[in-house]
């Protein structure tokens, strides 16, 4: 373990972020990815969340795909994966 701020720490890698939205506009799929080797839309390297919302759009569940947080799913298949 390092201390904050330690000059021997590993460099901290932001996260690439990917959205879809509905018709209506609202957020539908949320995509995480290390930025580390730039990766691709169509490589499983993605954590992908989905959001349903009720019939007067207040958010109501989100589910993870494939009911993991897991950076293992591809984001161009967002659509037809299985939430959970």
């Amino acid at each position: 373990m390092y201390p904050v701020h330690s000059p021997d720490a590993p460099p901290i890698v932001p996260d690439i972020k990917r959205y879809a939205y509905t018709a209506a506009g609202l957020l539908q799929y949320e995509g995480w990815a290390s930025s580390a080797g730039n990766p691709q839309t169509s490589q499983p390297v993605w954590a992908i969340k989905q959001y349903t919302y009720d019939a007067n759009n207040r958010l109501v569940l989100e589910q993870w795909a494939n009911g993991s947080s897991q950076r293992t799913n591809v984001w161009d298949n967002c659509s037809t994966l299985s939430y959970q």
